[in-house]
């Protein structure tokens, strides 16, 4: 679909030229919209090292904790892109996910819409 490619294009476009090397990307989005194949994209045209964590949002709290000393000992050149499902907020105000964690993982937020509002990529 020329659009959607057209938007990945632009995507990538605003992502290389807004965002500083290192800094963490977390992509948003319902099941099914997109998220890991944008994460690969942006990783497969930048220049940075990059690491993507997907799903983020299963991650139980030893997995989480993990994950936070990992970030905090990262090579600051280093790029994380992370996806979850929307659920985030409402997990960390069930403190099922660390809210520090959150805001070092949210720097840069990527929502992507679900596929109702974008009824012309559906095949």
């Amino acid at each position: 679909n020329e659009n959607y490619k057209l938007q990945i294009e632009k995507t990538i476009s605003l992502v290389q030229k807004n965002i500083p090397k290192g800094a963490p990307i977390l992509i948003l989005g319902a099941a099914g919209v997109g998220k890991s194949t944008l994460a690969h994209i942006i990783k497969d045209h930048s220049k940075n090292n990059v690491r993507i964590f997907e799903d983020i949002h299963l991650l139980d709290e030893v997995k989480q904790f993990e994950l936070l000393k990992q970030f905090e000992n990262k090579d600051k050149n280093e790029q994380w892109i992370l996806t979850s499902d929307l659920s985030l907020q409402s997990k960390i105000q069930q403190n099922l996910f660390r809210r520090d964690l959150f805001f070092k993982l949210a720097v840069h937020v990527v929502k992507i819409p679900d596929l109702k509002s974008r009824s012309e990529d559906i095949l």
